[in-house]
């Protein structure tokens, strides 16, 4: 019953870590946020902050499809570990080492989306409803999803905005409401952040890919292909 409904926003993952690292290491805010980002980024690259997590990964056993050396995934080895019983106790112990008193952690797991989404998915499943029209004996059973899964960069137009909106007021079974500011809000100016690396970006579309392409099986086809790889990228 606590899970009647809910909503999950996904953002590439590749901008979500980038994003997550600039906040956590930006000098920008009031004292509070400071202590709640954390300190253990302040003085690392984005590069030996995605290195270490990529050594606790493969030390817990969340990765053993991942090559270090070439910074590559063995595909084979991907297809046989992904969803199996190994994965999930390793993204258990993986979890047991998140420190909940500060936001400098996860930078990778966090972008790890059908791993994040399928416990809360199995423990919310949709919820069948059965009505009876009233002037027969037919009844009609209908399923309900429990949680509706949107893009971040949908977000990014005004027609967006209104389109992804009426998505949440329809799930949510409210009426029609057209959203009368559709300008970003809680943004943040990376001027004063090194830009991401061409080879870091790589890495991580080679990282993230084979876990992007899972959601297709956890939502459905709607994500086939979320984060499109530019095509000088291809």
């Amino acid at each position: 019953p606590w899970c009647t409904k809910l909503l999950a926003v996904l953002r590439n993952p590749i901008q979500r870590a980038y994003s997550h690292y600039c906040m956590v290491t930006s000098i920008e805010g009031t004292e509070e946020q400071k202590i709640h980002r954390g300190l253990d980024w302040r003085d690392k690259s984005l590069e030996e902050v995605i290195h270490e997590e990529v050594v606790l990964m493969m030390e817990v056993g969340l990765i053993p499809y991942w090559d270090n050396d070439s910074q590559t995934v063995d595909n084979d080895v991907f297809r046989e570990f992904a969803g199996s019983t190994e994965e999930t106790e390793a993204w258990i112990r993986y979890q047991d080492t998140i420190p909940m008193n500060k936001g400098s952690h996860s930078l990778l797991g966090r972008g790890l989306y059908e791993l994040n989404l399928r416990p809360w998915i199995n423990a919310c499943q949709p919820t069948p409803t059965t009505t009876t029209a009233a002037d027969t004996t037919s009844t009609t059973t209908t399923t309900t999803p429990q949680m509706l899964v949107l893009k971040m960069e949908n977000f990014k137009t005004n027609d967006g905005v209104q389109q992804t909106m009426s998505q949440v007021y329809h799930y949510l079974e409210l009426p029609e409401y057209r959203v009368l500011d559709t300008t970003p809000k809680n943004t943040r100016n990376y001027e004063h952040f090194e830009p991401l690396s061409e080879d870091t970006r790589e890495m991580l579309q080679r990282f993230y890919a084979p876990h992007n392409a899972r959601l297709r099986g956890l939502l459905g086809d709607d994500w086939i292909d979320p984060w499109p790889l530019p095509v000088s990228s291809q």
